[in-house]
Order: C-alpha cells, then structure tokens, then sequence
C-alpha cells in the first residue's frame, strides 16, 4: 500500500482523529486531578496497535531517506513517528481506574495493554514501551520530551542471569538503548549502557553455551543461534554510539556506516532464523541509534576548527555537571541554515524560549574569535539582571579561553572602570545604553568590534529604550565596517527587514524555527459545579501561536468547597492544586510591589516550614541585614515563598532567583517588571493582571517572554500558563488579550515624523521634552557629524541616515515620510554647525545638545560647580546639603532625567540630596525608608516602596551628575584628581570610598563594600590592576576579614557571606545554569 492510500484509508477510518484526542487527553492529565471527559482516553487499548502501525511507516519512510530515494518524504516520516509517540507516550499515563488519579508512574494499565498485544515478542512489556517511546521520540524530533517521558522508567542495575540467556542479551541491549537517549545524571546513563554490553560480553562463553546445549533439537539450536548473532550484532550498535557520544570518533559518516554493516547482518540473522518481529525491533534499533548519532553535539562541529572542538571537549567533559551531549534539531537546523557563514554580516536566529539560542551565540562567538583573535565580541542585552546573568553563564564556559567582562551599568564611565576596560577583554557583557557610551568616547575596548550579538533584539520596537538600540547598532554598522551582527529574538516578524538593513547584501535569510522542547497549556482558571461539588476547573483557551491542545478542553485541578469570587483565592487555590507532587515551580505575576508581597504572604501562611539549609540560612541572614531584622521576605523563604520586585535590591533578586533555582523556593510572586531577563525555572505561570506600570497593558512580546519560559527543559511534562477568571468578563478579557499577534518591528523614530514641521523650528529642551525619541536621533546625528568631522554634513544627509532603520524603514513606504525624516536631520546638522565645540561633551556624557547648551549655562552662572575642589566626596556627602541640592537642581528639569518622582510626591531637589546623601553614607534601606518613605502601618511595605523609588533614581541622577561634572571640568587638567572622578559611582553604588567602588563593581554588596574598602586599604593600598585580581582577593578573604566588614548587630556570618560571594561570582550552590541549551 503506498503513502497516500494508507494516509486516506487511515482518515476514513478516523485514525488520525483518535491520535489528536489521546494526545491531547495526555496532556490534559498532566494538571488534572480527577478524570473528566476531556481526560478520559477511549479504547486504550487500540493505542498500542496504531503505535505499531505508525512506527513501522516511520521506518519504511526512514529506510528511505537513508537510501537517498527521491520521493522520500522527511514530513512523512515525522508525523509517523509523531503520532507513534503519542501512542506511546499516552500508555505511559493511563489512569489505574475510573477515578483514580495519575500518580506520576508508569501505568500499569497502559503496560498491560502493551504486554497483550505484544505478547509473542521476547523483550518484556515494561521495556518494549520505554524502547519504542525512545524510538519514536527521537525520530520525530521530540528529543526533550523524551528524554523527560524516560526518566520515570527504572531499570535495575543488578545483573539477573536467571533468565535464558538470549532473553537477558536482548533486554541489555534494548534497556542500553534506552539510557543512551535518556542521558540522565550527566555521563552515568551512557556509562551504564556501555557497561551493560560490556557485561555481556564478560559472561557469554560461561551462559551462551550452556543455553544452546539446553536445546535438544538441532534445528531449533541453529535457529537459536542464529538470533543470538543478530543479537550479538545489535550490542555492537550501543557500543559504537555509546564510544562516539563520548569523544566523537572515529566520525560520524565512518560510525553510520558501521551501523548499517552491524544492521544489515543482524538482520539477515533474523531473517534466516524466520524471526520478523526480530527484524522490526533491529530496524527500529538501528534507526535510533542512527538519530542519536546525527544529535550528537560532534556531528555537527567536526569541520568547525580547532578553537570551536576545544569547547565542544569543555561542554562534553566528564567533570561538568550537566555536559552538552547534543544539539537540539532546532539547533543543527540552524547549524544546517549557515548560522556560522562569515561572510554573512547580519544573521538573525528566531526561535522560542528555551530553544537553544544562546548556545548558537556561543559557536558564533568561538568561530569569530578564531577568525579574528584581536577582535571584542559585544554581547547586549537588555538589563542590568541580564547582564550578571549572561557574564556568569559565559564565565563558566570560556574561562578556561577567553576573557568575559561585563561593564558596570552606571551610565558614566568610572575612572578605574575606563582603565581595567583598557585591559585584555574577548566578550564584553553589557546594556546597549553603556556599549553606546562606550562608543561615543572612543573607549579602546570598542574600537575593534569583530561581532555584536543582540539578544532580545525585538526590544528595538520597545519605545525610547528600542530607539537608542537602533541607531547604536546603526552607529557600529556605521562606523565599525568590520563588524557584524548576530540578533536572537523568540519573535522578529519583518526579521528579513532588519538584517537587510544591518547587512546590506551580506544579510542571511532569518534562520526562524518553530521548535520548542516542550509543550503548553493556556487557559482560565474558575470554580464551577460537577455532579454537586464545587471544583477548581482549568480550562484550555486559544491563542495565536501555542495550539499544544485544542481550546475549551474542561480540566479538573482540584477539589474546593464552595464558590470561588475573587482572583487572589483563585491564585492560592490554583497554587496549591499545580505546586503538589512535581508540580513547581509557581510564579504568580501581580499588579505592582504591594500585591507581590501581599499575594506571598498569603500563600506562605498556608504552607508548613520547609527543611533548612546553609544557603537558605545564608540569604535569609543576608536580607535580614540589608532589609532590617524584621523583614517578611525572610519568614517567606523559610516556606518556600518567596516574592520579587522593582523594591529589592540586584543582590536580593539575585539570591531569591538563587533558592528558585535550586528549588528551595517553589512559589514566587513577582510583578510585571520580570517581563524583561526572568532567569529562573517555572513550571506555572498565574497571570493575575494585564496591567504593566501604572497605565501600560502588557503586550504581546511582554506575555511571551514569560509564557515561553513556562515549563523546565527536561524537568517539567508541560508547562502551564494560568488566567484566574472568576467571572465570564474576565475570562473573555484573557481570550481577546490572546488573540493578538506579534507586531512587526517598527523603528521608534518614525513617531518624529508626523511633527517634523513643529520640531525643526528650535531644537531645544521644549522640543525634546515633547518628542521623547528625539534625544537619541540627535545624539546620532552630533555624533556622526564630530567623527567625520564634516561641518557640512548636512548635505550628505542620507548617506548618513542609510546606517538608521527608520530610513530603511519610511523609504519604502512613503516619499514623503522620508523627506520629513530628511529635513528634520538636516535641519539639525545645519544649526549645530554653530554649536561645533560641544559635540565632544555630548558624545561624552550621552546627552542631546540642547541639553549639553543647558548645563553649560548652568556653569556659567555657578561658581559653586566650576571649582574642581569643590567636586570632591566629602563636600557633596558632608554636612552641607547645599552643593548637592545644588547640582540635583542643575539636571533635573532635563528631558533625559525625568528626575520627578512617581511616588506621588511633588519633586524636592533638597529631599532626593538628603535621600542621595544618606544613602552614599551608608544609611540603611530600613532607616531611609523611615526618614523619607510614605507612612505605612506595615514597616515592609513602606521599605519596599521606598526602595523602588530609590532604586529607579539611582541610574539617571548618577547619570546626570556624571555629565554635569563633565560639563563643568572639561579642560580643567586637576579636575579628576582625589575621588572626584568617581562622584557618579558613589551615588550609584551607595559607597562613599573609592575602593568600596571597586569590590561594588565586582559584585560585593553595599552593606560589606565599605568594611572590605577598610580592609583593601590595610593589605593592598593600591588600585587594583584587574577585574579577576579583586575578584580572587574577595575570594581569599579570612574569616576575621568579614568580622570587619559584617555591619553590627546583625546574624550575618563570615560562613554566610562566603558562600553568598561565591554565589555572586557562580561557583556557589546557587550558580546559574543556563536552560537555553540542552544539558
């Protein structure tokens, strides 16, 4: 029968149909608690049967392929080893009875179903499930789920010799199998495959003869015999992918073709001893061992270099704890698709969360440092979080080969920051708003840019932030011919669009793959009547995108005992039915700082103490200290709550995002701030708001980034993303919220446009103050126009433009819309040929030059400011208020700053001094809060509120004092003498001494920078040569070196901050562990 008769004789006869229903009802009883009918499989016992009626299509198809026959099909072949899996994978979680629920075993009622129709072949039902479930995994690209559905098999490690002795060959072989795709526990499953053949071979002469001397028949003997060398030959397909796994030898082309030659003989032994179902099960084990090799990490890297192989032996080293044995198919798709062309000068990789994008960004990284060993790598991302997160992941695998440094996010360049920056550097971790700067003062480190990775590169569409990434990246195209630009995104729509304007006619067609690890569920959850009793019931809805499961499927999660009318008792609810057994962990995403200390709060009271360890000790003491001894995040995390917030330091997050991930912590409640640089394993996701900031909504790109991190790589089944709907208006809020489509990326300067004729009549402070995109655009254009140091640019304007996407963009469109682009440009570059001398200051301190002209008023008519001696920390920080009121009065009307606060206070130049004082004396959040924080009857809330105020100031006033001394000491040659220079480090920091500044920029935190400064100053008292040489003395510190620093009166020990350090730095037990690849 061909293909396309057996596709219809199977759809008339509603195959297909009934594999959608199991597979969907599998999914279902992932969360559900009771069987509904949404979840109840009908005729189990059909599954085993079309599992076998698929796979042995999937193999014919296979067969195939392999023989390089023309019609082959590849999609064939997946969706027959698609459906098969689902077979498979759904006998793996039948219900015992009718209302039982799963218990996350292996049902022994679907490995009943699979012993009956099975009966007459030799390996028992348990492991022929485990072996086909493997099988058809692998070839229909479901490699994660797999390896995931595998772990809930055991198998026994102590040899049984009891059985026959052909029995016991097939099960080691087929068992070895198995562990070769589970690669469970780093190297210990594959280790145990190959030792399982070993063994074999270790008791053959003493068992296979005295088992073929018990068959007194002759012809039954050879029979016999004949199945033990197909068998033999099939141990040899283990060993020779067990051996390549572990080193990549002898190549894969040589190791496929011993596996056929192994195949085609164990096969022909099957055959004469007139064993089919032999031959199936040798087809299915060849076919298998074949896609491992083709999914191993060495297939795809043998051509790749020397550079690029000595990672791949770092990835795969025994001594890693979770090695990298093989690429994802989105992964060697990408590889397939000339990822690492470099001719190619914009590449972008678009695929979901978890997908694997940041291990493609590592080869491309290791293959440009091959070709061009003096080059920097510019690694950008979008937050400070991200930042520490991508430097630590990056440290860990190239320490041993490159240099990984990140750049500390005041905006201003610190004096020792500029001079370690000077130092050798390969990849440079950083936020696109400080690689600009970086740029713009002709920093050593940027000057020889050989590649610039972009990762979350859709954030160019995301307001004045998505504004000043585009044109930085116009300004390297610009400016840096030589370098190139890798984008990593999970949605670029018109990403053909921006490599095309990166790249010019050196741009890759976008290397998008719709590949994920795992499955989803969307849905609403309410409370609803069944059968007289209240449930908790979730219910699937449908989305533009993850259609894992058809919508409107009615899933039971929990039993309650009346009505549920409010979204918070949905959530508590909700988190108690999808945290129990594996299911964890829980972010709940709430509306602002007060509802995510309020929500965990609530959900903590009704969980019990967990077991206590020393970094939970560690981190409780340490919050205790920097937050007051009388903290509630601490009560939290003792019950494996925690909550997560703009109100908590970086070095708080960081430690909470710590226990989460090493899941001491299973239930978090955070806010919508953790849209951008979550990094932390969830399995659920509660949405209890579309509100994002005080009038925003999340959008499409905000719910994704979250959605798409739902569901463990490897850990979780499914992940799952949860709406509380407690009435029908709500439920029908989320249904139209997700039927919005991703946007394609838009430069954010086109808003200019429509007011081109109101802007060029005066670029001053009004106009940047009314058009917010605008400050960048003429940061670009002043930049431009001092590196070319053509005064007459504005005749060259649209070659200029051509480097910006909003030209690429608006030319297409309209005539008109460009030549507004253009006039308001040009008529730019034709006032400031006036204003020439200060395009250096703007350049400098990354402000516009209205802005620049505005600050040099300010010194003009202030003696206080222009007086280098003046700018020194102990008269800005000391008991006179009035020369740092002074200068937080100089910046903060301008449009940059936005200094106002949010907090509904009206702005006190004098009160943010007094707030910045304290705060760089070393005043503690709990004091500040009580002197300057609203009045609160809850001392927690009040310190939560006050610190995101804090914290939101900290980056734009260091910001703006930075450029202001700027402004006002250029040209003065002792202006940054004594600790003057690093003025804007100290507000930022919160530290008053310069060598508290250095362990600051290293990680250390505040409340023991300034005790550490005490203790540099006694054994060092010089400054430091190198990031890694204040790292490694941190790190070698006593115990009566942290007695020094640890402030008075707290719990803190050296033990705690020890193993906090090492946490901070990655080599602690809470170390990051990126789930962008596979481990």
């Amino acid at each position: 029968m061909n293909s396309a008769l057996l596709q219809t004789t199977l759809k008339d006869l509603n195959i297909p149909i009934f594999i959608q229903q199991a597979d969907h009802a599998t999914l279902a009883r992932t969360i559900a608690s009771s069987q509904t009918e949404d979840t109840h499989q009908h005729t189990p016992e059909k599954l085993p049967r079309y599992g076998f009626l698929y796979e042995k299509q999937g193999i014919r198809i296979f067969k195939q392929l392999v023989a390089k026959q023309k019609n082959a099909s590849k999609k064939d072949m997946l969706e027959y080893f698609q459906k098969a899996f689902v077979c498979w994978r759904a006998l793996t979680s039948l219900p015992e009875g009718p209302q039982e629920p799963l218990n996350g075993h292996i049902s022994t009622t679907g490995i009943q179903f699979v012993e009956k129709e099975f009966q007459d072949e030799l390996l028992p039902a348990y492991l022929t499930l485990a072996f086909r479930l493997g099988v058809s995994g692998l070839l229909a690209e479901l490699t994660a789920e797999t390896r995931l559905d595998l772990k809930k098999f055991h198998f026994s490690s102590q040899e049984n010799f009891q059985s026959d002795w052909r029995s016991i060959v097939a099960e080691h072989i087929f068992s070895a199998f198995v562990l070769l795709v589970r690669k469970d526990k780093g190297w210990e499953d594959i280790l145990q495959a190959l030792a399982s053949v070993n063994t074999l071979r270790q008791f053959q002469n003493e068992y296979e003869e005295r088992y073929l001397e018990g068959i007194k028949e002759p012809e039954e003997q050879t029979l016999v015999a004949l199945e033990l060398i197909g068998f033999y030959h099939l141990a040899q397909l283990i060993t020779l992918v067990g051996e390549y796994l572990q080193t990549g030898e002898p190549g894969s082309d040589k190791v496929n073709l011993r596996l056929d030659r192994h195949h085609d003989q164990a096969t022909e032994a099957f055959e004469e001893a007139q064993q089919p179902l032999f031959m199936h099960l040798a087809d299915l084990l060849w076919a298998g061992c074949r896609e491992l090799v083709q999914n191993a990490i060495w297939t795809h890297v043998s051509r790749l270099g020397e550079n690029v192989q000595k990672y791949v032996q770092a990835l795969t080293a025994t001594a890693r704890e979770q090695p990298v044995l093989e690429l994802w198919p989105s992964q060697q798709e990408a590889f397939r698709r000339h990822l690492l062309d470099s001719y190619q000068r914009a590449i972008l990789v678009e695929m979901p969360t978890s997908a694997g994008k940041t291990l493609l960004a590592k080869f491309a990284v290791i293959q440009t440092k091959a070709l061009n060993p003096t080059g920097v790598i510019a690694y950008v991302v979008p937050t400070r979080a991200l930042v520490n997160q991508v430097t630590l992941d990056f440290r860990m695998d190239f320490r041993q080969i490159m240099q990984v440094e990140q750049t500390i996010p005041v905006f201003e360049l610190d004096p020792t920051e500029e001079q370690l920056l000077k130092n050798h550097v390969d990849i440079l971790v950083t936020t696109p708003e400080k690689l600009d700067l970086l740029i713009r003062s002709e920093h050593p480190v940027t000057k020889n840019i050989s590649l610039v990775v972009a990762d979350e590169a859709h954030n160019i569409g995301d307001g004045d932030r998505g504004a000043r990434l585009e044109l930085l990246l116009g300004t390297i195209k610009r400016d840096r011919p030589r370098a190139r630009f890798l984008l990593l995104s999970p949605f670029l729509p018109n990403g053909q669009e921006l490599v095309q304007w990166l790249g010019d006619d050196q741009a890759l067609p976008p290397i998008s793959i719709d590949w994920k690890p795992g499955r989803k569920l969307v849905g609403s959850v309410q409370s609803t009547k069944n059968q007289g009793n209240w449930v908790l019931e979730f219910e699937t809805l449908p989305t533009v995108h993850i259609m894992d499961i058809r919508p409107f499927m009615k899933i039971n999660i929990g039993q309650i005992s009346e009505r549920i009318t409010s979204i918070e008792a949905l959530t508590e609810k909700t988190v108690h039915a999808l945290s129990r057994q594996d299911r964890r962990t829980v972010l709940v995403l709430c509306y602002g700082p007060g509802t995510a200390v309020t929500r965990a709060k609530q959900l903590m009271a009704n969980l019990p103490l967990i077991e206590t360890n020393e970094i939970l000790n560690a981190v409780c003491h340490y919050l205790e200290a920097e937050l007051g001894k009388n903290c509630d995040i601490a009560e939290c995390l003792r019950h494996g709550v925690a909550y997560h917030h703009a109100g908590l330091s970086q070095e708080a997050r960081w430690l909470i995002e710590g226990l989460i991930r090493n899941r001491t912590v299973n239930v978090v409640c955070g806010t919508t701030t953790l849209t951008q640089g979550i990094n932390f394993p969830i399995t659920t996701v509660i949405i209890e708001t579309l509100r994002k900031g005080k009038t925003g909504r999340l959008s499409y790109q905000d719910f994704w980034n979250i959605a798409g991190r739902a569901g463990r790589t490897l850990i979780d089944v499914v992940g799952t993303i949860v709406f509380p709907a407690p009435t029908k208006a709500k439920r029908q809020e989320y249904v139209d919220f997700l039927e919005v489509d991703a946007k394609e990326i838009a430069s954010q300067l086109i808003e200019l446009i429509a007011n081109a004729d109101e802007i060029i009549k005066k670029f001053d402070l009004q106009a940047l103050r009314d058009n917010s995109r605008l400050s960048p655009l003429l940061q670009f254009l002043a930049h431009a126009m001092r590196v070319s140091g053509n005064e007459n640019l504005a005749d060259e304007v649209e070659e200029l433009l051509r480097a910006s996407l909003v030209y690429h963009q608006v030319q297409k469109q309209s005539q008109d819309a460009a030549g507004n682009l253009i006039k308001i440009c040009r008529s730019y570059l034709q006032q400031t040929r006036q204003h020439q001398s200060i395009l250096d200051l703007a350049d400098r301190t990354g402000f516009a030059t209205p802005s620049v002209l505005e600050l040099l008023s300010r010194k003009e008519h202030s003696a206080e400011i222009t007086r280098a001696l003046n700018w020194r920390a102990d008269r800005l920080f000391g008991n006179n208020l009035n020369p740092l009121r002074e200068r937080i009065e100089a910046i903060a009307d301008l449009p940059e700053m936005k200094l106002g606060q949010d907090e509904g206070h009206t702005f006190s130049a004098r009160r943010v001094a007094l707030i910045l004082r304290d705060w760089v004396n070393g005043k503690t959040l709990e004091e500040m809060a009580q002197n300057y924080g609203k009045l609160d009857s809850d001392p927690n809330r009040q310190v939560a509120d006050f610190s995101k105020y804090l914290f939101s100031i900290l980056s734009t006033v260091s910001w703006g004092i930075g450029a202001l001394e700027t402004v006002c000491l250029t040209g003065n040659e002792q202006s940054y003498s004594g600790d003057a220079g690093h003025i804007p480090s100290m507000i930022f920091f919160g530290v008053r001494q310069k060598e508290a500044i250095w362990l600051r920029m290293v990680g250390v935190p505040r409340i023991v920078a300034n005790g550490l400064a005490t203790v540099w100053r006694q054994k060092i008292a010089a400054e430091p040569k190198s990031y890694d040489g204040v790292r490694e003395w941190v790190a070698s510190l006593s115990d009566s070196d942290w007695k020094k620093a640890i402030p008075a009166g707290t719990t803190l020990t050296p033990g705690d901050m020890r193993l906090i350090w090492q946490d901070f730095t990655g080599e602690g037990p809470l170390k990051v562990v990126t789930d962008l690849t596979p481990p």
